[in-house]
């Protein structure tokens, strides 16, 4: 009772520890009903925490036990080995465990259960890259769940068979399948399978290139979840993917760090399991091959390298602007209160610049956008080519640049400000279109002028548009 109330309020680590104290009981009582069921009892905890190599070791325990007594290893055994082979993307051997559990289920004349296997085959057929021959059983076990009212089982089972559609390329039908899932979770059915629905049929959408639909039925997913758990689910991977396609770098980064903090968390709850149930065979004589586990811990390291890559570059995406190659407001906006609060510890003289090319609008309205943005290139490419290693240049946003200067004094940075003024102004811009010219105004602050309580970007920006009021191509540092 003690394990189930921790395992239902959701509080794993607590459940595990009464799951070790069961077993350790029924091997000192040698009451071999108890053990099978204590073993069990261990890998419903281990699988909750998606600690599947452990969670194998605990039902091969019970097989091994049945098979000692002569008697057959229960249908739900064989079904649980078979998700756990299916999490780890041993397909046949799941394949074969599920068919196992299809006529153990018939011989115990449970015809509920005979279904959930028959689906399981029929999911893992998919999985597989199957689909012609999962979709029937699919279609068999559906017949059976309508039939008995089993309306959990039809929602999840409508869900399976659109991923089975999509898998076998027929849209329409997949989308038919997923929609009717979500009807009958609107409606109240397969609330326990509702965060998998919207997964599945979110993960689909995105593989389609339905950002909006990926987008929304991904976020339900992860909605009401812990992080923890939007972890273990696996909805913050594609989540991530939908994120970054929809261009929104930071929260995809956000989700994908998120994402390998949890398999991290899983990979440590893994390794103390590991030790635990190792420590627990060695004190009472029982025997385990550690092979699976060692082998998927490798696989899991490898993924988790593929997925840091990853996040490397979406980091170094997120704060680059795609169209001038610059930095861009995000990245500046985190830069420059490290640069302020270093200048302020230190001592150190700190300026800030707001450039805006004069008159912009009107290069878009006579020269068009497309050319617009060749101009913004070359004006951000003039910026980078401008500044020192030291000093940080970034697109503001629109039309406008900014320039960070660390350790630079006012009358220094008016002369590199005057100079980039310049170098726009005389570029060759005519090589883009006959006739077109362009220059820019600069406001600069510097941090040991401002006023207290005032920002440095507001003295910057009120000093450009008086550049702007002045005449424009012009650069204002003070006053």
């Amino acid at each position: 009772r003690a394990l189930k109330a921790a395992f239902y309020l959701g509080r794993p680590d607590v459940a595990r520890r009464h799951a070790f104290e069961g077993l350790r009981a029924a091997y000192e009582h040698l009451d071999r009903a108890a053990r099978r069921e204590a073993h069990n009892d261990l890998a419903v905890v281990f699988g909750a925490q998606a600690l599947f190599p452990e969670a194998l070791e605990q039902l091969w325990r019970v097989v091994h036990l049945c098979e000692e007594e002569g008697s057959p290893a229960p249908g739900s055994v064989l079904n649980n080995l078979g998700n756990v082979y299916l999490q780890q993307e041993r397909h046949d051997d799941a394949i074969t465990l599920f068919q196992r559990a299809v006529e153990r289920f018939r011989a115990e004349g449970d015809e509920a259960f005979v279904a959930l296997a028959t689906a399981n085959v029929g999911r893992t057929q998919v999985l597989a890259g199957r689909p012609a021959i999962g979709i029937p059983s699919l279609d068999a076990a559906l017949e059976t769940f309508e039939r008995l009212g089993r309306s959990d089982d039809v929602a999840a089972t409508h869900a399976k068979l659109g991923h089975a559609h999509g898998v076998a390329g027929a849209r329409s039908r997949a989308r038919r399948a997923f929609e009717r899932a979500l009807g009958m979770v609107d409606r109240g059915y397969g609330k326990g399978f509702a965060h998998e629905i919207r997964l599945w049929f979110g993960t689909w959408a995105l593989e389609e290139g339905d950002l909006s639909t990926a987008l929304e039925q991904l976020r339900a997913a992860a909605d009401g979840l812990d992080p923890e758990m939007q972890g273990r689910i696996g909805v913050l991977e594609p989540l991530s993917r939908a994120l970054e396609a929809d261009g929104r770098l930071a929260e995809a980064l956000d989700a994908l760090r998120r994402h390998v903090r949890a398999q991290d968390a899983i990979r440590r709850d893994r390794a103390e399991a590991a030790t635990r149930a190792r420590l627990f065979e060695l004190e009472h004589g029982v025997g385990g091959d550690q092979e699976v586990a060692r082998t998927h811990a490798a696989e899991l390291e490898r993924r988790n390298l593929a997925l840091r890559e990853r996040a490397d570059r979406l980091e170094r995406l997120s704060q680059v602007d795609d169209l001038t190659g610059l930095r861009n407001r995000r990245d500046l906006d985190a830069r420059l209160q490290e640069e302020i609060a270093r200048a302020e510890r230190h001592g150190r003289p700190l300026v800030l610049a707001l450039l805006d090319l004069d008159d912009f609008k009107e290069v878009n309205d006579r020269f068009g956008h497309a050319l617009g943005d060749r101009v913004l290139a070359e004006a951000g490419a003039i910026l980078k080519r401008a500044v020192r290693e030291t000093d940080l240049a970034a697109r503001w946003g629109g039309e406008e640049f900014a320039l960070l200067l660390p350790d630079t004094t006012s009358f220094d940075a008016h002369r590199l400000l005057e100079r980039v003024r310049v170098l726009v102004a005389e570029h060759d811009w005519s090589r883009l279109a006959a006739g077109l010219e362009v220059t820019v105004s600069v406001g600069a602050a510097a941090l040991d002028e401002r006023a207290p309580g005032e920002e440095l970007l507001e003295v910057a920006d009120r000093r450009m548009y008086a550049a702007k009021r002045a005449g424009r191509n012009r650069t204002v540092v003070a006053g």
